[in-house]
């Protein structure tokens, strides 16, 4: 899972569940434990499989795409009911962003802000 989607999900896992962003970033993390109850009460069954099968997900997605990050500015997430083998009711959801690889960052390249960040430290 990409860092962007990582943090748009924990602010809205946050914010829906009324827990504390640091404590759902630990869980995502797996530095901390939900309790059941609130699991029960609180996160939906996506949260549940994001927060257990993201990194893996991520692993496949960089191993078929080549490593980089699924972007969350032009995102969209859809959702679809079918009838699974003993005839249950399961949910097909569906995450379409673009896949953006990672590119190596030069300081080179930081001209601009270098000079206003060395500026505003020599000038305090």
């Amino acid at each position: 899972m990409s860092t962007q989607l990582r943090l748009a999900f924990m602010f809205q896992m946050a914010e829906e569940t009324g827990l504390a962003n640091v404590y759902v970033a630990q869980l995502l993390k797996r530095q901390a434990q939900l309790n059941p109850q609130t699991l029960s009460t609180r996160a939906s069954p996506l949260d549940e499989a994001v927060m257990h099968y993201g990194e893996s997900i991520k692993e496949i997605t960089n191993e078929e795409f080549g490593n980089g990050i699924m972007s969350a500015t032009v995102f969209y997430r859809s959702a679809d009911k079918v009838k699974g083998g003993d005839r249950e009711d399961r949910v097909v959801a569906t995450f379409g962003g673009k896949h953006m690889p990672y590119t190596e960052q030069k300081s080179e390249h930081m001209a601009a802000s270098k000079s206003t960040t060395t500026s505003k430290l020599t000038n305090s």
